[in-house]
């Protein structure tokens, strides 16, 4: 877990390299192929900056939307002018969308102590359903939910009025929390030792005393909010539970741990519940995460006795180290999830084979697992005063929203379920947006519709150069006919510096449609302007806690000068309120004969989404 260190995450910084440089045991997630080899990169003219390799290395065209590999219609004519062109084929449906930024994290379940303005959520943040309590139950004093949680004559002096009153807050503004349960509270463990995060990182000395502690609470929130909503929230059982600094038991204490946790929140709402774990998975931890999962489907479960555990979803972590390690490495997170999966997908093939029956599979939950990411972006950038690392998890200039559509276009392709984020604005819920927090409100117009089919290709001197996966668009149809499309270039692009046009191309049943363009560049987002105002007025370095390019303003100014220089700028000045906002423009375009055929821009490291409706 990369929240709150001040110090640097074996997962982001230094494990792949120390697999080289030490001949350490190399990460199950290799930057290259499949072998765990460096794929070899075709450098192409067009590439340049940051992203100076093709996604393929014959340039050839790639489609996006079903199994097939080319597209069935391609309309219009062969281009005439240079530029990217997007052939859409609404008639080649897939998959429905699902909600990807469906979750957000908290560091402290205390973060919502304090209640929001009524019915804020549903109107600026649609798109968010879970509000994931991360390590919610125990580790440290502030955390452990005792009465007193120095005195270890007292085992049962519960207290669970703290997180009822944030589980409340939440539920009043229509979402879900997750109750990450764990750590082990310290004084149910005699070696209580804590590590990097401040937690306990040690198992229970009674394993029936933290039974009784779990079933205690998992009562306490159906006395508050009733058995059918508790039934409805997700449940985890710690955080990166094989990162050595978050906890030092074995496996064997980790399934120990998770059996008896979900054992006694079953004991008070049925078997039915959904809970699952959370692993780091993107790098080695100090044990194997797939021997967990082996124990869920085919283990004996330590607190019952009886034959596997409850488990219906499945996470890990993704983190990159800055925003510049991202690049030739889209396929880290695929591979992380891969891990998991197939190890789910193997253990069933185990257990049936072994007599057990599918019908038992299904009950444990194992057959129709949720597969997510519970935390990650980008570690760190340029170094503040204290540390380098990013608050938020995301960096302020607006290359952060290409490379959030590119992460929901690949989970769109490889089934992920969700990324569950940190914040979205400037001062937690409130502040500024960022450009993160547009492409998830955009993106979430998209959840629902069907993917069709599509092509994205770059035209120069009248023929094909190029595709790449970081400019490549996702395409989606509704059940009115309506065509959504989330276009974006994460880099740094040479042709784009003189060629902008965008052209999309489909069949479409109508004689004229009404195109919605918005566009997250720099005039919808403020971070620029920010930028700007720190050179003017001397800003530098030990004017920030953390790294100067996070987005959480408010909290990692330390100087009177700064604070002061950015609320002169909020309302006026620059007035970095009206240059977050989110532009959009709509006209009409002609269809003739059945084919739509126009024009916008798409610039390096930008977004746009567009909604095409037929309207005659």
């Amino acid at each position: 877990m990369l929240k709150y260190g001040k110090y640097l995450h074996r997962a982001v910084i230094f494990m792949l390299s120390c697999a080289l440089l030490a001949g350490c045991q190399a990460p199950k997630v290799p930057d290259g192929g499949d072998d765990g080899t460096k794929p070899s990169a075709t450098t192409v003219e067009d590439g340049g900056g940051e992203s100076g390799t093709d996604d393929t290395a014959d340039g050839t065209e790639t489609t996006k939307g079903t199994e097939e590999t080319t597209m069935s219609n391609e309309v219009g004519k062969t281009p005439q002018e240079d530029g990217l062109y997007l052939w859409i084929d609404p008639s080649a449906k897939g998959k429905v969308i699902g909600n990807k930024v469906s979750d957000m994290n908290v560091w402290m379940h205390t973060t919502w102590s304090n209640p929001l303005h009524e019915g804020y959520m549903a109107e600026v943040y649609p798109f968010v359903e879970t509000m994931q309590f991360m390590t919610a139950t125990g580790g440290d004093y502030n955390r452990d939910l005792f009465v007193d949680p120095y005195n270890t004559e007292v085992l049962d002096d519960y207290n669970f009025a703290p997180l009822i009153k944030s589980c409340r807050n939440v539920v009043d503004q229509g979402i879900k929390p997750m109750i990450k349960t764990g750590n082990i509270p310290r004084k149910y463990s005699s070696v209580s030792t804590t590590g990097l995060f401040g937690v306990n990182v040690y198992p229970p000395d009674d394993y029936g005393v933290y039974y009784n502690y779990i079933k205690a609470l998992t009562q306490a929130l159906v006395d508050e909010f009733g058995m059918e909503e508790v039934k409805s929230w997700r449940w985890g059982c710690f955080t990166e539970y094989e990162n050595g600094d978050w906890f030092q038991g074995t496996c064997e204490d980790y399934c120990k741990i998770y059996d008896y946790t979900t054992a006694a929140i079953q004991s008070v709402l049925g078997f039915d519940i959904k809970i699952g774990a959370h692993s780091m998975t993107v790098t080695e931890g100090i044990w194997d995460e797939r021997e967990f999962i082996d124990h869920c489907i085919n283990g004996i479960n330590y607190c019952t006795g009886e034959q596997g555990t409850r488990l219906t979803y499945i996470a890990v972590s993704y983190y990159e180290s800055s925003m510049s390690s991202m690049i030739a490495k889209t396929d880290r997170l695929a591979k992380a999830v891969d891990i998991v999966r197939n190890q789910v997908n193997s253990s069933i093939d185990v257990a049936l084979a072994s007599g057990i029956t599918r019908a038992h599979l299904d009950q444990l939950g194992v057959t129709s697992i949720y597969y997510g990411v519970d935390e990650g972006r980008i570690h760190s950038e340029s170094p503040g005063r204290d540390a380098a690392e990013l608050i938020s998890r995301i960096v302020g200039h607006t290359k952060q929203g290409a490379y959030d559509a590119m992460l929901l276009n690949l989970m769109v392709e490889e089934d992920i379920d969700y990324f569950s984020a940190w914040e979205y604005h400037t001062d937690k819920y409130y502040g500024l947006p960022t450009v993160s927090y547009h492409v998830a409100n955009e993106f979430y117009k998209m959840v629902g519709t069907t993917q069709v089919e599509s092509t994205l290709k770059r035209y120069a001197g009248g023929g094909a150069r190029s595709t790449s996966k970081f400019w490549d668009a996702l395409t989606s149809t509704d059940e009115d006919g309506s065509l959504y499309v989330m276009a974006y270039a994460f880099g740094e692009f040479k042709f784009l510096e003189s060629d902008k046009n965008f052209h999309i191309q489909t069949d479409l049943d109508c004689q004229k449609a009404r195109v919605t363009v918005s566009y997250i560049n720099d005039d919808a987002n403020f971070f620029d302007e920010w930028m700007e105002v720190c050179a003017e007025n001397g800003l530098g370095q030990n004017d920030f806690s953390w790294s100067p390019d996070g987005t959480q303003l408010p909290e990692r100014l330390v100087t009177d000068h700064a604070r002061q220089v950015y609320s002169e700028n909020l309302t006026a000045g620059k007035n970095f309120a009206e240059c977050a906002r989110l532009k959009s423009e709509s006209f009409e375009v002609d269809v003739i004969d059945g084919k739509l055929d126009f024009a916008t821009v798409l610039d390096q490291n930008t977004v746009v989404f567009l909604k095409i409706e037929p309207i005659e």
